[in-house]
């Protein structure tokens, strides 16, 4: 079965979208295998950002098998409507191996020249919270599935 990971960097505090990532996930376990995975981030207080740029990103590079497609969520990745995700998502789960990585980097991002021929995606033009993004992404790939499944969620 096609799998879907997310790997992001750091706990999510805030309650309510702990219960809105939640809710998504659950939605999502109709479709794919979902995997969350949280990396600890580095101590912000006692080390330079480049060397917490490094750490995160090594962290996560130990988590991901290089056949793997990696989607790495970048300002200044591509941006895609609902229905180009999942489009594009379906072209993947055809041509790519069995897992897709979503990654979000730590406050200062990542050293996106360390990965494998990374994908990267901008979920807008605008700046949210790491943690909201989480919740943002997530109800995006749900949608995703949701078009490509032919249900009436997301509204032509």
């Amino acid at each position: 079965m096609y799998k879907v990971r997310f790997i992001w960097v750091g706990k999510t505090q805030e309650p309510y979208l702990k219960t809105g990532i939640q809710h998504y996930l659950a939605k999502l376990k109709h479709y794919v295998t979902i995997e969350c995975l949280e990396i600890k981030p580095s101590d912000y207080a006692h080390v330079t950002q480049a060397q917490c740029i490094s750490k995160e990103t090594e962290l996560i590079l130990k988590k991901i098998n290089p056949s793997e497609t990696t989607i790495i969520l970048d300002e200044r990745g591509s941006q895609k409507t609902s229905v180009q995700l999942a489009e594009w998502l379906e072209e993947l789960k055809t041509i790519q191996h069995s897992r897709v990585n979503f990654v979000m980097g730590g406050a200062f991002g990542l050293e996106v020249s360390r990965f494998k021929k990374p994908h990267q995606l901008s979920l807008s033009a605008m700046t949210y919270t790491h943690q909201m993004v989480r919740l943002i992404l997530l109800e995006q790939v749900y949608r995703a599935f949701t078009i490509t499944n032919g249900e009436s969620y997301h509204h032509f």
